[in-house]
């Protein structure tokens, strides 16, 4: 006789409340290819935040213990000087949409932060990556069939997007999900034939979706993932141990946006010169990223501390550089809402590396070790520290405070 499997209230709410969290950091740029797109994404997190109500109690119970004291104090400490920023450049340009995207971001932070404390707590590790793997899985093939197939065309003003936004959100998601198929075969097993054979296809795809959208920091990210894979694969527990560290992670960090600076001259190096104009047939401009970087310490004159606004950045690049944004994941990040505020949100992170650090078996979350570091290298000439970034330090936040269950 067939048995019937009941799910508990509170997994399926769980479950509901990881949705739609993942879903405003996937779908976060859904808004440039499809009108008023962003109306959706705040209910999204007005359902996560009813779903968690029920495990908010026991949530509170688990916060008080020494292990999440010194996490509590820098997110808190990170919400009232971004609360600052907020306050001060509410008038600077876009007035009630800074508050908006303020209240957004703290929602998606406070929910991530619930629900990753939760499935530690709770054994849903496994799950969690499951889930998201699944969900990244439903979203790539629908994406990758209207792109082949040309069945909805999408545009934003001259420029060709996609279900998803840019071309750039496109090759990402391709990363994520190969990111995302190793997280769920190497936890707690080794990988089998078929799931190499799996493994290659998927980064194939990565690479082709990217030359097919005319992509090519997918390319590069690609072949990152694949390179950082295989040297802590063969490597192991040294290797990742030195990447863990949060030393090294700040140093990768503040290097990305110090390079910045530093790139008008590496680019016009004879060997990186020929690579950027004969072989990735771009200008030496990087599309404009020269110009934006030359003219940034210049332009953020009064403003380097507070910033100019957490949501203003598109109408603020493009009056103080001419471009859309400051092309840099840091220098992007301190441009909104300064040093100040990102000082914390970076301890933030490297607190959360610390206690991955301490964990023995690192190899069971190097894909996500991986990524990290892929987007923070891309970071130096692209804007990487999205909602996506947020939602994978979450993932390591939770797989560091696991609990060991018999």
């Amino acid at each position: 006789m067939r048995q019937i499997r009941y799910i508990k209230l509170s997994s399926l709410m769980f479950n509901i409340a990881l949705i739609c969290v993942a879903s405003y950091a996937i779908l976060e740029n859904v808004g440039i290819s499809i009108d008023n797109f962003g109306n959706i994404q705040r209910p999204l997190l007005y359902v996560a935040a009813f779903c968690l109500i029920p495990l908010i109690g026991s949530i509170i119970k688990k916060l008080k213990r020494k292990e999440y004291f010194l996490s509590c104090m820098i997110l808190f400490i990170f919400f009232g000087t971004f609360l600052y920023s907020t306050l001060i450049n509410r008038d600077t340009v876009s007035g009630s949409g800074v508050i908006y995207a303020t209240i957004n971001l703290f929602l998606y932070v406070i929910e991530l932060f619930i629900l990753m404390v939760y499935a530690a707590e709770n054994n849903k590790i496994q799950s969690v990556f499951n889930l998201i793997f699944r969900y990244a899985l439903l979203i790539t093939i629908i994406t990758d069939v209207i792109i082949f197939t040309g069945i909805v065309h999408f545009t934003n003003g001259a420029f060709e997007t996609y279900l998803i936004g840019t071309k750039f959100s496109v090759a990402y998601l391709h990363i994520y999900l190969l990111a995302f198929y190793l997280l769920k075969y190497l936890f707690g097993k080794l990988l089998r034939l078929r799931q190499i054979v799996m493994l290659i296809i998927l980064s194939f795809m990565a690479i082709w979706v990217s030359m097919r959208i005319d992509c090519n920091t997918g390319i590069i990210g690609s072949i990152l993932l694949v390179v950082f894979v295989l040297i802590f694969r063969v490597c192991r527990d040294k290797v990742l141990k030195v990447f863990s560290s949060p030393l090294l992670f700040i140093v990768f960090i503040f290097g990305s946006s110090i390079i910045a600076f530093l790139l008008e001259r590496i680019i016009h190096t004879p060997a990186i010169s020929d690579l950027i104009t004969n072989t990735l047939e771009r200008d030496l401009t990087l599309t404009g990223r020269t110009e934006i970087f030359s003219l940034y310490t210049l332009k953020m004159t009064d403003h380097w501390l507070w910033g100019y606004g957490y949501g203003n950045v598109y109408a603020v690049s493009m009056r103080l550089f001419g471009y859309a944004d400051a092309q840099n994941a840091l220098l992007q990040w301190v441009l909104q809402v300064g040093i100040i505020p990102i000082i914390f949100l970076i301890l933030l992170w490297a607190n959360i590396m610390y206690h991955v650090s301490m964990r023995k078996d690192l190899i069971k979350i190097m894909p996500i070790i991986a990524l990290i570091y892929v987007f923070i290298i891309l970071g130096t000439v692209e804007i990487t520290y999205s909602m996506n970034f947020f939602l994978w330090m979450g993932l390591l936040f939770m797989w560091s405070h696991q609990k060991s269950y018999n």
